[in-house]
């Protein structure tokens, strides 16, 4: 299940990055997500990419802490869905400022339980 988890959030990131201008960009976001340390991803410029890069560190590193640096409401509620996930962690789901996607993130936690 981890592995789906960290897949889709390689998608995620891929996707939310896009094309964009700046030098290291990508290489930062895979770094992050490899080792799990999102230090290098402020100093991204781009607010999207800076945003796919703390997810990244934070599905690398299992932390719902990281994905509380992300700007984007949506997408701080991807990465700790993510990270919830991946941990098994109902409790994170609680962080989720929307309330619907708490309630998804609760039955998703539930259901990788088995």
């Amino acid at each position: 299940m981890r592995v789906q988890v960290v897949l889709l959030f390689l998608a995620l990131v891929v996707y939310s990055s896009g094309c964009t201008e700046q030098e290291g960009a990508p290489n930062t976001v895979v770094n992050a997500m490899e080792s799990g340390n999102p230090n290098a991803c402020s100093d991204l410029k781009e607010d999207s990419i800076r945003d796919a890069c703390y997810s990244a560190a934070a599905i690398g590193n299992l932390s719902v802490d990281y994905c509380m640096r992300v700007k984007s409401d949506q997408s701080r509620n991807i990465c700790i869905m993510g990270v919830a996930i991946g941990t098994l962690d109902e409790g994170a789901c609680g962080r989720i400022s929307d309330a619907n996607q708490q309630k998804s993130c609760r039955e998703s936690v539930q259901a990788a339980h088995g």
